[in-house]
């Protein structure tokens, strides 16, 4: 039972209200509420969840099930309903370049994301992945390297000057040199703008105000951590030739299994089998179904196996998130799941139980 139930509850009778007066049919499921949130269904199989952080005591709605024209009529009747403009601009992006950036954190993943305009109209966007050591900082790497990767882009491109907009201010500080560079992303920073060839001015906008392409490179820096096509390692020096050539792309590399994640692999298999063992233990009698450990884990998920007779019948694949937190599964047959679906649903319900939602609380 969620300690918030009466703010969530009481948040969400509102904004469906709100929504069922613009022609949006919305129903919340009170039987799935967590401590933190709370699924919101509308249109046809679509979904969001309404976030309430107590530090803030503020709330925040992301749409993860829907199509994207679905999603922006929830987003904007959010912001309408919180009394935000929807397509707020800023005064300056229909004259020249302009830069919008942001970063994001998300599963221990740094993602950035960049939108360059000419005139108010898009000409290039970008969004990727962060690794190496600055990944601690969290999303001011990622703000740190939208600025980078954008700036790179715009000197190979002969584009100055440039608006560079921002919603974190140590951009703006640290790009100035107003503020010591004290870390790995502020250095890197530096770096980029003294061997920037053309002139380059950094504004700073609120986040989440309605402003039009800072929502949009928000959206782009979470799509960001989230891939592995385009991923930029911190390691990559920056000097006064590198903007000529193109982003270097970085392979990921297997991830090799150490110790600590040997340990946290065993305590964790045995606490899901007993789990998948409670979910249907009739079932598991009369079929003779038994679970087991399977092969050398990777660094992030591990292997039951599941058998019967002695004979794998299925492989169930437990993913876990970057803060050791169960966050999905899948099964390798389908036909398994439906014989026995108890056991998928203990796994919902696990996944449901375990999954943290702190980090969208920074």
């Amino acid at each position: 039972m969620s300690k918030y139930k009466k703010q969530l509850t009481d948040m969400a009778t509102k904004f469906v209200s709100f929504l069922a007066q613009h022609g949006v049919d919305a129903y919340p499921t009170f039987a799935d509420i967590q401590e933190f949130s709370l699924p919101i269904n509308f249109f046809y199989n679509s979904q969001f969840n309404l976030y309430y952080s107590p530090k803030k005591d503020s709330y925040k709605v992301y749409v993860n099930r829907g199509t994207d024209s679905d999603s922006s009529r929830i987003m904007d009747l959010w912001d309408e309903f919180n009394g935000v403009k929807v397509g707020k601009k800023s005064p300056h992006e229909n004259k020249g370049i302009s830069v919008y950036t942001d970063g994001s954190y998300l599963d221990g993943m740094v993602g950035f994301g960049a939108v360059i305009l000419k005139d108010g109209k898009k000409i290039f966007e970008l969004s990727g992945r962060l690794i190496g050591e600055s990944v601690r900082e969290r999303n001011i790497a990622g703000e740190v390297e939208a600025v980078i990767q954008a700036l790179s882009f715009c000197m190979h491109n002969g584009l100055s000057p440039i608006n560079v907009y921002y919603d974190l201010k140590n951009i703006g500080h640290w790009a100035r040199r107003e503020w010591k560079a004290n870390s790995i992303s502020a250095q890197r920073l530096q770096t980029r703008v003294n061997t920037f060839k053309g002139i380059v001015n950094f504004v700073k906008v609120t986040a989440h105000t309605g402003v039009v392409w800072n929502e949009y490179v928000d959206a782009l820096a979470k799509k960001g951590a989230t891939q592995t096509a385009f991923v930029v390692s911190d390691e990559q020096p920056i000097g006064v030739q590198d903007p000529l050539k193109p982003p270097v792309q970085v392979p990921e590399k297997e991830e090799v299994v150490d110790e600590q994640f040997n340990s946290l692999w065993k305590e964790q298999t045995d606490k899901i089998i007993d789990l998948l063992y409670s979910g249907a233990p009739d079932e598991i009698v009369s079929a003779g179904l038994e679970f087991i450990s399977g092969s050398k884990p990777r660094k992030w998920s591990f292997e039951i196996l599941a058998e019967i007779d002695d004979k794998k019948v299925c492989t169930i694949i437990i993913h876990y998130t970057k803060m050791g937190v169960l966050s999905s599964f899948t099964f390798s047959d389908d036909t398994f799941s439906q014989r026995f679906p108890e056991i998928k649903n203990s796994l919902e319900y696990a996944v449901k139980k375990l999954k943290l939602f702190k980090e969208l609380y920074k």
